[in-house]
């Protein structure tokens, strides 16, 4: 997320801040207009231009978000692990990358069978070392096919291989240091990288605490591994049938006065299997919202009329009300606080490139159910040691937290209760899980007065809130354990 400064802050700062707002609310139209581009009409040439065009612009969108943070925060920008669909990862990759056309080289994608279908890491991250990977791949091929295969080799690990049949790597790149150096990666990473390529795939990979292996087969060519640290959700493969999404059946009124964006909205939120209303102004809104009942609201913040906040302000006076998420292309910490004080329950940072982003969104809060940055700078802080034995700590007490909860909840144990709750309002807070800390006090309330209809009102929203915390920390376990 962008941080943009105070008011307080350099002025060129803030009109930096202020500029891309508006170049990310002109991405976010682009995006849209590429998506509602009808391609059944179009040859097949065209058709595979458009896909890559939709693909590089979805690409666009995260890096200028990286970009735009590195500039403001005069810092790089921190990993944003979050629920990603891999065949849909798998999809924008082959769509970038894959032709049928005599002119380029050609790239053959070999998916191996059982992989996951939803892990969590950071996508923009991970597009961006295969793209490199890729197109340096392509450029040694020598025109002869490159090929990327994925499989899952453990548990815990993606492995994606990047295969091409040119004159392979400098030596200097596949050698390892000794083991008594002071680094053990190899010679590549720890230096200045042979090509900007892989300097970038270096710097992205140590980001992430990925790893990277180049070597040259006996038989010929380039070879790349890129070895990504996971947590799998779904215990469902690629291929199987879909699960129905957060959305399937939802009322859902989309308020948004870009023509372009609303379309796009209703088109990937009509995929989710919600049922759709747009109104493209705050007056519109409210008078849907006054005659119609709706189970979700997406509210653009700079409505003409009444402005998103606007609008929430007085959703949320109402005894029976919708779930509420702001959009904006204000992309801030500062932000993101006055909405929720406002009573949104989500903000959705603009550009929302497709219904898996809207679906991830929806599963994990607004953008993560942690504020990652807070705890991964304590772990830092702590040190490698250190740090793994306190995630370690954390784990067991979130899952001896979720085992009392379901435990106590069946037979209304209020003692347990009381004392699951009373742990897991410290276990958010330490992990900036602002929301589920917050959900965790008034669980706490309703254990304390023996409350039996709150706490059947409330037990869902934190049993799923233990269960989204703990996958965000076995992420964090995987990527320590990937870097020791």
């Amino acid at each position: 997320m962008i941080n943009r400064p105070g008011p307080d802050g350099d002025p060129m700062t803030e009109e930096m801040a202020l500029l891309g707002h508006d170049i990310q609310s002109a991405i976010a139209d682009i995006l849209a207009g590429l998506s509602l581009i009808d391609d059944q009409g179009l040859t097949l040439k065209d058709r595979q231009q458009l896909y890559r065009t939709r693909a590089a612009s979805k690409g666009l969108a995260r890096l200028f978000e990286d970009g735009m943070t590195t500039l403001l925060t005069q810092a790089p920008a921190q990993p944003r692990p979050k629920p990603v669909v891999l065949a849909k990862l798998i999809e924008s990759v082959a769509r970038r990358w894959t032709y049928d056309d005599d002119s380029r080289v050609a790239v053959v994608i070999n998916i191996q069978p059982d992989l996951p279908g939803t892990v969590i890491c950071d996508r923009a991250a991970v597009e961006r070392i295969l793209s490199n990977l890729i197109s340096n791949a392509v450029t040694h091929s020598g025109g002869q096919p490159v090929t990327v295969e994925i499989s899952h080799p453990s548990p815990t690990q993606l492995l994606f291989t990047v295969r091409d049949h040119g004159p392979g790597f400098p030596e200097t790149l596949t050698q390892s240091r000794p083991t008594n150096s002071e680094s053990a990666l190899p010679l590549w990473q720890s230096a200045a990288g042979h090509g900007l390529g892989l300097r970038i795939v270096q710097s992205l990979a140590q980001r992430i605490r990925a790893r990277i292996a180049l070597r040259n087969p006996a038989c010929g060519g380039g070879l790349a591994e890129f070895h990504l640290p996971v947590t799998v959700l779904a215990d469902q493969p690629i291929g199987t049938a879909a699960r129905p999404t957060p959305l399937e059946g939802e009322r859902v009124l989309i308020a948004e006065d870009s023509t372009s964006q609303a379309m796009f909205l209703e088109q990937i939120l009509a995929q989710c299997g919600a049922l759709v209303t747009v109104a493209q102004d705050g007056q519109a809104a409210m008078a849907m919202l006054n005659t119609d009942t709706f189970d979700l609201v997406l509210l653009d913040q700079e409505l003409p009329g009444k402005s998103g906040l606007q609008i929430c302000a007085e959703l949320v006076k109402r005894p029976h009300r919708p779930r509420i998420a702001i959009l904006t292309a204000h992309r801030s910490d500062a932000f993101s606080t006055r909405a929720k004080t406002a009573g949104a329950d989500l903000v959705l940072a603009k550009p929302i490139t497709s219904a898996d982003d809207l679906i991830a969104a929806m599963r994990m809060g607004a953008m993560a159910p942690v504020q990652s940055g807070a705890f991964l700078h304590l772990l830092d802080i702590a040190g490698p040691v250190a740090a793994a034995e306190l995630v370690a700590q954390f784990h067991a007490d979130l899952a001896d937290v979720q085992d009392k909860l379901a435990k106590a909840l069946p037979a209304f144990d209020w003692k347990a209760l009381r004392a699951a709750s009373h742990t897991l309002i410290a276990l958010a807070g330490t992990a900036g899980a602002s929301d589920l800390e917050a959900k965790a006090r008034d669980f706490n309330h309703a254990a304390n007065a023996s409350d039996r209809a709150q706490i059947e009102i409330q037990k869902t929203d934190i049993i799923q809130g233990v269960t989204d915390l703990l996958s965000f920390i076995d992420f964090i376990q995987q990527q320590h354990r990937a870097s020791s």
